[in-house]
């Protein structure tokens, strides 16, 4: 049986390991991380730091973007408009180690 969410605790994404294919002995690298996503009433990021938004629609469904929270408000880094619906949560990610 699949477990209840909880909005408050950390939301984890797998984190995937690669070796380096030209070099065998090289240590494997993340090209992944573990990311948390942060509900809003919880804790907002810096102003204008750009981030990955879970969105919930109008019509209850979800999917994710990229924007950032300027000191007042929530705006789509692609249109500068604010999203339509609710931003459930963010994160920020650091990008793979490469």
């Amino acid at each position: 049986m699949q477990e209840a969410f909880d909005i408050d605790k950390p939301w984890p994404v797998l984190q995937l390991l690669a070796a380096d294919a030209g070099n065998p002995s090289t240590p494997p690298r993340a090209l992944a991380e573990l990311l948390e996503w942060v509900p809003p009433q919880r804790d907002l990021p810096d102003p204008d730091v750009r981030v990955l938004l879970w969105l919930r629609a109008p019509d209850g469904s979800l999917d994710w973007d990229v924007g950032h929270w300027d000191g007042e408000g929530w705006l789509l880094d692609w249109c500068g408009a604010a999203p339509e619906g609710e931003v459930v949560a963010w994160a920020q990610p650091d990008g793979p180690d490469l």
